[in-house]
């Protein structure tokens, strides 16, 4: 009985341990200048969603056989939002994180 005590507490542990260290304290949907950094050119939408999580707002443009994909992510430092394009699946751009965006709608 101890050792399943002691098993489902560790478990419990390792497993708020493991959100906590996914989330790295930030809100979702917004991202901090070391994780802008990671994003880069030719990244797939999962790739990204790795490093960065979920957007805060997303929409796209252009036909459905050749989408153009805007994710906006909420600057934890500072105001605004990073831009990150996708074309074909794969970031083409990423807005500089010192400008200030503003989603399209």
């Amino acid at each position: 009985m101890r050792r399943n005590l002691t098993f489902i507490i560790l478990t419990l542990m390792l497993s708020a341990w493991l959100l906590t260290a996914v989330g790295c304290g930030d809100e979702q949907g917004s991202i901090n200048k070391e994780v802008h950094g990671q994003i880069t050119n030719g990244m797939t939408m999962d790739e990204v969603d790795a490093v960065a999580g979920q957007p805060e707002r997303s929409h796209s443009i252009g036909s459905a056989q050749n989408p153009q994909i805007f994710w906006y992510y909420n600057k934890s430092e500072g105001e605004g939002f990073v831009r990150v394009v996708f074309e074909d699946g794969k970031v083409t751009t990423v807005s500089p994180y010192d400008e200030s965006i503003t989603p399209e709608s």
